[in-house]
């Protein structure tokens, strides 16, 4: 799992660091960052919707920007604070420093926000093709709704 999550990480290789990326990969933390990135999301939009179904019409597009927005900050805050201890505290074990910069953290908690959001999207679209009558429910017309 942990070759097939680094793909995307890297972004299919254009993102590749020497160093920095093998160390993530070493240490299981693309494997640990999707999962829990993947449990977030979709837990949170799960959440959203059933919440999203006692709302009105009117409230929906701008519900599911902030639901987004969160799930997203929370995707960096998770991919972000997984890496840096866990390479910090890899490193400390040998007595070194840590070779890597701040800009390295960024750089995979803003993919792994990427990626939330598109799982964010795939779930909305999965939710409006499932469920035929919830087109109320989903913030944006993604196929003609037979209510």
């Amino acid at each position: 799992m942990n070759d097939f999550l680094s793909l995307f990480y890297e972004l299919f290789g254009s993102n590749y660091i020497e160093g920095f990326s093998d160390n993530l990969y070493d240490a299981g933390i693309y494997t640990s960052t999707g999962i829990a990135t993947l449990a977030v999301t979709v837990l949170g939009m799960i959440i959203f919707y059933l919440f999203k179904a006692q709302k009105p019409l009117t409230f929906r597009l701008l519900a599911w920007f902030i639901t987004v927005l969160l799930l997203c900050i929370i995707s960096f805050a998770i991919a972000y604070t997984l890496s840096n201890n866990t390479l910090y505290g890899i490193y400390a074990e040998q007595n070194q420093d840590l070779p890597y910069s701040f800009e390295n953290f960024v750089g995979f908690a803003l993919i792994n926000l990427l990626w939330s959001f598109v799982y964010c999207l795939v779930f909305s679209v999965a939710i409006q093709l499932i469920f035929i009558n919830i087109h109320g429910n989903v913030p944006f017309l993604f196929r003609k709704s037979y209510k």
